[in-house]
């Protein structure tokens, strides 16, 4: 978990943050997931891999649109392109945005839904 909690660190505008879980209420929160991502990187000789590279899709909910867009573009102006960062003593390389802000559905409850994903190479060792 502690690349969801990383990552958590830097969205410090944002409260109601969830690792892998989507509970009914709060109405505002986001959600972070582990979605797979792309095979390590090995370096010729060395038995573990130098570099990761995870993927993670963060979910907004919302009670208003306008919002939960505004806060899907703050998280995106944060994250997308960061490069060269240590978060709690991991080497971050990199974190890229897969393609751009999805729109959801509203959910049962009239709430306003958007997802990003990001792709991340993470140095390891």
């Amino acid at each position: 978990m502690s690349l969801l909690v990383d990552i958590a660190s830097l969205l410090t505008a944002e409260s109601n943050i969830y690792y892998g879980d989507l509970p009914d209420q709060p109405d505002s929160l986001i959600a972070l997931y582990l979605t797979g991502g792309f095979d390590s990187t090995h370096t010729l000789g060395v038995q573990a891999p130098s570099n990761e590279n995870p993927t993670l899709q963060i979910r907004i909910r919302d009670s208003s649109f306008a919002t939960g867009l505004a806060r899907a573009e703050a998280i995106k102006d944060v994250l997308d392109g960061k490069t060269s960062t240590t978060i709690n003593s991991n080497n971050y390389i990199s974190i890229f945005m897969i393609g751009d802000i999805n729109q959801l559905a509203r959910d049962s409850w009239n709430r306003a839904n958007f997802t990003l994903n990001f792709q991340i190479k993470v140095k390891r060792g």
